[in-house]
């Protein structure tokens, strides 16, 4: 982890870049708001199992200085990583925010990460510590087997108080004074893996700059302050909940309400409970919440916005609006920006059924194959102007050629399909990546690929994503069956639960005789996408 921070640092001095950031870490607004907000509530966690633990400005500084005490007692040196293989809890945000706090890389993944995807993570990010549930201890355990640097294993649990158990007592043992290890501005703060059509996850290296230049870009341009107590139910590990909803929220000195994870029947209702006046989703809760309310009345709530990614249909904003009476505020970004360069405009008219407009901070445009400006009214692909690791990634992991790829002459190249109307407008039309998008979630079609080939039945594979009401995207697999082999839907779903993540098992198998390719033996996905579509409408 220690080389490309000093790559980084020889080729952007300080002085090279300026942002409104400055030279600012994350740890500089703990800091700023336990100095002068002691006594406010900073954070408030739920478990499932119904621990609610609450911390104020000063005792989350102080915990979180044990905290990084304890890391570096671990023997983790700063640029080290820590692999947080836990659901959203107390835990996490301590964790988190004591790894800000030593120069600790956090590498945050799906709880529900099967033990090989686990494993892959681990070993190619150099991990050096796991921190995972008493339940899964068997599946990280055996997922640290051949890592490279045979990362330690720590459990956590989410029935008992942070001050009752086993990993609470080891942190509270520790000094409250400050680590010794401070950060600076370009040092890398965590590292996200995100899915990509090559397969295999890419760990996207976020900065603290990149963090906070996001944050505050965001908190201005949607009127986040101090005042305000931002509910999180989006999984902590995934780039939207840190991006538009808890560091934005740190920056700005709201305080947040974690839960451990989203439900229908709860979320409104947990709002009201806690007084939240934010809250951060995607498109497919919000329809979920249709759903549920569409025959359980909706409880009265003091949220005054939500933020979410993913479009809503016209009907479906229309009944929003006429059912629950929180605005909605849409906005987009992706991992490597860090930030959300198009958002719905805070004030004025707004059309929520387009990405919105680039915001104060970012500069955004649509291109052509050549990189070349399209006209109003033509699509191509969104590219943003960044500075790598001021003001969005500082590039993919061990991965110099995709992220050569990613960052050319100044513009990060997205892969996303778009147009502007008249009005300048950005209007989303597609993923030129093969990306599916299945509740928030990123799935790369050749890893569920890849898995499907390995079983013995199976000689050949392909996977797409279909629209899908509740959910965004499913995923349907198209399957060639080896010469005298068994055709078993039922064996072939089994081997994918055994080998993947719940939310990348194909929901509907297909079995098929032979797969249309280019020329050049290329697969064309849509070729088996659109048949299944028309066939599926005239059923």
């Amino acid at each position: 982890m220690k080389r490309p921070l000093v790559k980084l640092q020889n080729e952007f001095g300080a002085s090279d870049m300026n942002t409104v950031t400055g030279l600012r870490t994350i740890p500089t607004f703990l800091e700023f708001h336990a100095a002068t907000r002691p006594d406010v509530t900073a954070v408030t966690t739920e478990s499932n199992a119904g621990v609610v633990q609450s911390l104020t400005w000063l005792e989350l500084r102080a915990l979180v200085n044990r905290a990084g005490n304890w890391l570096l007692q671990q023997g983790l040196q700063k640029g080290d990583a820590i692999v947080l293989h836990i659901p959203n809890s107390l835990e996490f945000y301590i964790l988190w925010l004591a790894a800000c706090r030593t120069g600790v890389v956090s590498v945050p993944v799906d709880p529900r990460s099967s033990t090989p995807e686990l494993h892959y993570i681990m070993d190619h990010a150099d991990a050096r510590m796991v921190v995972t549930l008493e339940e899964t201890v068997v599946s990280a355990s055996t997922a640290c087997e051949g890592c490279t640097k045979l990362p330690k294993v720590t459990t956590m649990s989410l029935a008992r108080k942070f001050s009752e158990s086993e990993l609470g007592a080891r942190i509270l043992a520790q000094p409250g004074s400050e680590p010794p290890h401070k950060p600076v501005a370009q040092d890398l703060a965590g590292m996200l893996y995100t899915s990509g059509t090559t397969g295999k996850p890419k760990g996207v290296m976020l900065t603290h700059s990149g963090y906070l230049y996001g944050a505050e870009i965001f908190a201005r341009s949607t009127g986040l302050t101090l005042n305000d107590r931002h509910i999180i139910p989006l999984p902590l590990h995934h780039a939207a909940a840190q991006c538009h909803a808890m560091v934005p929220s740190l920056v700005a000195g709201a305080s947040i309400i974690i839960v451990e994870r989203f439900s229908a029947s709860r979320f409104l209702e947990r709002a009201a409970h806690y007084g939240a006046t934010r809250a951060a989703l995607f498109g497919a809760p919000l329809r979920i919440l249709l759903s549920h309310h569409a025959k359980v009345p909706v409880p009265a709530n003091p949220l005054q916005l939500i933020t979410f990614a993913q479009n809503l249909s016209e009907e479906e904003m229309r009944e929003w609006e006429t059912k629950f009476r929180i605005p909605l505020l849409q906005l987009w970004g992706m991992t490597e920006t860090t930030g959300l360069p198009l958002m719905t405009p805070l004030y004025g008219p707004r059309n929520t059924r387009c990405m919105g407009l680039p915001v104060a901070g970012y500069e955004v445009k649509i291109v052509d194959e050549t990189g070349h400006d399209v006209p109003h009214g033509t699509s191509g692909q969104i590219v943003v102007r960044v500075e790598p690791g001021w003001t969005a990634t500082l590039g993919y992991y061990k991965n110099p050629a995709a992220t050569a790829e990613l960052i050319r002459d100044g513009w990060l190249y997205t892969g996303d399909r778009a147009m502007q109307d008249e009005n300048g407008e950005f209007h989303f039309l597609g993923r030129f990546k093969e990306l599916i998008k299945r509740s928030g979630e990123n799935i790369s079609p050749m890893e569920i690929e890849d898995t499907l080939k390995q079983h013995p039945d199976v000689l050949d594979a392909a996977v797409v994503g279909v629209p899908d009401a509740l959910r965004d995207e499913k995923v349907v697999a198209f399957l060639i069956a080896r010469p005298g082999s068994q055709r078993s839907t039922q064996a072939v779903q089994e081997w994918c639960k055994q080998r993947l993540s719940a939310f990348k098992v194909p929901e509907t198998f297909e079995w098929c005789e032979e797969f249309p390719r280019t020329s050049v033996g290329k697969l064309q996905r849509h070729l088996l996408r659109e048949p299944y579509l028309r066939n599926r409408e005239g059923k």
